[in-house]
Formats: C-alpha cells, sequence, structure tokens
C-alpha cells in the first residue's frame, strides 16, 4: 500500500516521495488518518480504497500538485448546480461524452475532449469546457487499482535532492524545477532546509520570471555576489542594475550588520544600481538600521517576502493568473 502510495504521487506529480516524507507532510498539515504510514512493513490493516485516494489527494495537494483536495465529483455537482439554475439540462453532454468515448479515441487535453463534445451536441461552450474539465480532473484525481503495465517513473526526482544537492533543471532557460518550486510553495517553512545552492537558483529563477536578464553566479568562492540582474535588452557589458546576495539561514539565524557592510562595498565597486540580501530567516534590525542611516541603495528580502517570492511561482497559480 505504501509503495502504491509513493508510485501515484510520483506518476501524477513527478515529486518521489519518501514513506518518511509523505508521514511528515501529512502530520504537518493535520491530515487525520495516516495510520498507513506507521507500523512496521509487516504489520497488516484494513483500509478503504476511497481513504487512500483521499490521503493521496491531500498529499498531493500538500506538494502543490493540486490546487485543492476535493473529490473530483465535487466539481461536476458544483456544474449541474449552476446548469440547474439557468434552466439547462444536462443529459446532452452524458449523451456527446458516452458518443465520442465510444469512438475508442484517446483525449490528452480537455480541450481537445471539449472540441469533441461540443461537435455533438448544442449545450453552450462553457459548460461543456467546465464538463471537459471535469472529467479530466475525475480522471488525474483517481487512483488506477489494477494498473496492469508496469507504472514508469523514471521521470520523477527524488524530494530529497531538494535539501541535499544542486539541482540543475533539464529545461536549460529554468534556473529551478518547477516540481521544486510547487513543493516550496505550499511549504515555505522548508525554504530554511534547502540546498543553499538551490536557494540561489530560486532567487535567479524568480527574477527571470519577471523578465530581467539574470546570470547566476559559479556558487562557493563568488565573492559574495551569487546573482546579477539587468533589465532586458540592456548591455551586459555594463554595470547591473541589481547585485543579489543570497543566504539560506535557519530561522534562529540572522544576517548580521556585518554582512550588510560589507555586500555594499561590493554593490559599490561594481556601480550596480540596487544591491539585495535575499535570506530565508532575517536580516539583524541593526543592518538595516546601518543601511537606512547611511543611504545606501540596498534592499532586503526576509523570509516573508522569499515566501510570497515562491507563491507567485506556484503552478496553479501561474495558471490562474492566465485565466
Amino acid at each position: 500500500m505504501r509503495d502504491t502510495i509513493s508510485e501515484e504521487i510520483a506518476l501524477k506529480s513527478g515529486l518521489l516521495l519518501t514513506t518518511s516524507e509523505s508521514h511528515t507532510i501529512l502530520k504537518r498539515r493535520g491530515f487525520s488518518d495516516v495510520s498507513v504510514f506507521e507500523g512496521s512493513a509487516d504489520d497488516g490493516m484494513r483500509v478503504r480504497p476511497e481513504d487512500i485516494e483521499e490521503l493521496i489527494r491531500h498529499l498531493r495537494y500538500f506538494i502543490g500538485d493540486l490546487p485543492d483536495p476535493r473529490h473530483p465529483i465535487a466539481t461536476r455537482i458544483e456544474l449541474w448546480k449552476d446548469m440547474e439554475r439557468e434552466g439547462v439540462d444536462p443529459d446532452p453532454l452524458l449523451n456527446a461524452l458516452k458518443h465520442v468515448s465510444g469512438q475508442g479515441r484517446q483525449f490528452v487535453t480537455s480541450k481537445e475532449l471539449a472540441d469533441n463534445i461540443a461537435a455533438s451536441c448544442t449545450i453552450p461552450r462553457p459548460y461543456v469546457d467546465r464538463f471537459a474539465a471535469a472529467i479530466s480532473q475525475t480522471m488525474d484525481r483517481s487512483v488506477q487499482w489494477f494498473q496492469v503495465e508496469e507504472i514508469n517513473t523514471s521521470w520523477a526526482i527524488p524530494l530529497g535532492d531538494l535539501f541535499q544537492t544542486e539541482n540543475i533543471p533539464a529545461d536549460p532557460e529554468a534556473y529551478l524545477d518547477q516540481r521544486y518550486l510547487d513543493f516550496l510553495a505550499k511549504n515555505s517553512e522548508d525554504l530554511q532546509r534547502i540546498h543553499w545552492r538551490n536557494f540561489e537558483r530560486l532567487t535567479a529563477e524568480f527574477f527571470s520570471r519577471k523578465g530581467f536578464v539574470v546570470e547566476l553566479g559559479p556558487g562557493g568562492d563568488d565573492g559574495g555576489i551569487d546573482v546579477r540582474v539587468w533589465n532586458g535588452g540592456a548591455d551586459l557589458t555594463g554595470p547591473p542594475l541589481l547585485l543579489i546576495q543570497c543566504k539560506r539561514y535557519k530561522a534562529t539565524n540572522d544576517v548580521e550588520i556585518e554582512t550588510v557592510k560589507a555586500f555594499w562595498t561590493d554593490v559599490h565597486y561594481e556601480g550596480a544600481h540596487r544591491g539585495l540580501i535575499a535570506t530565508t530567516s532575517r536580516i539583524a534590525p541593526g543592518g538595516i538600521a546601518v543601511s537606512v542611516g547611511r543611504r545606501w541603495p540596498l534592499g532586503f528580502a526576509q523570509h516573508e517576502q522569499v515566501s510570497h517570492w515562491v507563491k507567485q511561482m506556484w503552478r496553479h497559480s501561474i495558471l490562474s493568473n492566465r485565466q
């Protein structure tokens, strides 16, 4: 059962979770029943399939893969109620679905399914789109209990790598894999645990998505400059618009005033317009005070602000903004 849960999560979300990670995430979010992850592997227990499906939906939601953990039937119920209020009979939708399904075609996207349903009935297109989306959601949120073929999860990435090693995405245009960004959007408390290099990559990813030209430093002994930022179309041989120093610290560690002073000298030396210290913890009050008092062009992104960055990059937040 634990293997089934892990495989299903990997298949749907692209993240590989260990039993311990799944258990921790569910307990942290107050999920009602995590008994399937407790006890030894030799223990037996009786479970209902619908309870395991609910667990998987919530786990996918808690790692940022789903926008909500609802049962897929809830979306269809909402649609039926809306159609009833508008005096629209839903039967033609169901009949059209039977018709296109009977043709044996495989529909990759909900839009493709909606196009075929719309060609088989006269229901207004907004209802058809919502119905097709609900069908796709049902397929996505349901567990294939009797999977005959071996499930290929080779494309999934281990969640643990986010905390243990640098992540270099397959996409050369990306700085950090979207699956890790989705996880952090729902688990901002784990920002303080991620690998230091991944925090630099996260920062570079955020400014890249804002339309800036970004140069990620080599890491390690980089002289205190982790990310350089220019306006799009700017001459990259000139001074950067922004220099960024990233500090992945635990909540109990402040970025001290000495760090702020040293960083200011780097900003001044390179002739950058501004400097930014981004941290997963906070800036010591003295560091902010000396910067303000001496009118240094420095900004500070502390844990709350960095958490906001990640939420903006959450896949479902991006999709909502596009709609």
